[in-house]
Order: structure tokens, then C-alpha cells, then sequence
């Protein structure tokens, strides 16, 4: 038992490491300049540049570069937004109620919605609606989310304004 936590912990690690180096090689192989909003002056010197690049680390090498953001990330540092001008936990962790309620409320709604199905289908497996509603239920799951996500904003959110689609609002 205790080999398999093991295997199972080395796996995970494994798994981290190789999600944390593929942030790092899309973040480095990204086109642009990290400080190109930054520095939309014209007459903005390369020396300024150079300095922020330094600042930030991005003048040392691709290795060194790795192995502090490795050791960065395990520590929870997740960075810095450049666009934003503040360190990304922040970003994130003002951005996580807002995250978690709308995914409380579509587990809560999910769950709901698909026991009530789920029984009343089992009850009345016999009859037409039942197998209606069971293709139904076939067709929409095998739709992509992020193509049931558009519709579902083109239909409630957009053509009959049921809820904004521009950003969660306070109604405090």
C-alpha cells in the first residue's frame, strides 16, 4: 500500500513538473514583449528596457530562468502581470469567489437538474417524452462545452438579456 501512495505521489509530482515546464517554454515562446504595453512611447530608450528586464529577470539565462520560476512557482509566486502592474496571486485570488460561485452554482444546478431527470426517466422509462428527453440529454452532452457555453450566451444572455455577459455585478 504504501508503494502505490508512492508511485502515485512520484506520478503527480511528475505531472506538475511537466505542466509547470510547458507554462514555461508557451510563456517564452510567446510572440511579443512582455513590457511592449509598458513602453508604447516612442522615445522610450532601450537602456529602460534593459533595466526592466533585468528587474525581472529576463536578461539571465534560459536555464537560470527555469530554475526560478520552478522554485517560484513551487513557493506559490506565481509572477508578475505586466499588463496589469500587480503580482498575479492577487489577480487570482481576486478573481476566485467570483470563480467559485458561478461553479457552485452550476454543480448545484447540474446535480439538481440531472437526479430529477435521472429519476423521473427511470420511472417513466416507457413512455415517448422519456426517450425524448434521454436523446436530448444524449445530444447535448455530446456537444462540446465551449460550443454549449456561446449558445447558451447567444440564447438567455444575449437575445433575451437573462443575466449581463460582460462580468459578474454586485447587487449589494
Amino acid at each position: 500500500m504504501a508503494r502505490l501512495i508512492a508511485a502515485r505521489l512520484l506520478q503527480a509530482l511528475a505531472i506538475v513538473l511537466l505542466v509547470v515546464t510547458t507554462c514555461f517554454i508557451v510563456i517564452r515562446v510567446a510572440p511579443g514583449d512582455p513590457f511592449a504595453q509598458q513602453l508604447q512611447d516612442e522615445g522610450t530608450s532601450n537602456e529602460v528596457r534593459e533595466r526592466l528586464q533585468r528587474a525581472f529577470g529576463y536578461d539571465r539565462s534560459i536555464p537560470e530562468q527555469y530554475l526560478r520560476f520552478v522554485a517560484n512557482t513551487a513557493r506559490g509566486e506565481l509572477g508578475w502581470s505586466h499588463q496589469r502592474g500587480q503580482p498575479v496571486r492577487v489577480l487570482l485570488a481576486r478573481a476566485l469567489p467570483t470563480t467559485m460561485l458561478l461553479m457552485g452554482t452550476a454543480l448545484l444546478l447540474g446535480l439538481t437538474v440531472g437526479v430529477i431527470a435521472g429519476a423521473w426517466q427511470g420511472w417513466a422509462r416507457e413512455s415517448r417524452l422519456a426517450r425524448i428527453t434521454d436523446r436530448l440529454g444524449l445530444l447535448i452532452t455530446s456537444v462540446p462545452e465551449f460550443l454549449l457555453a456561446l449558445l447558451l450566451l447567444l440564447g438567455p444572455a444575449l437575445a433575451w438579456r437573462w443575466f449581463p455577459v460582460n462580468g459578474a455585478q454586485s447587487i449589494v
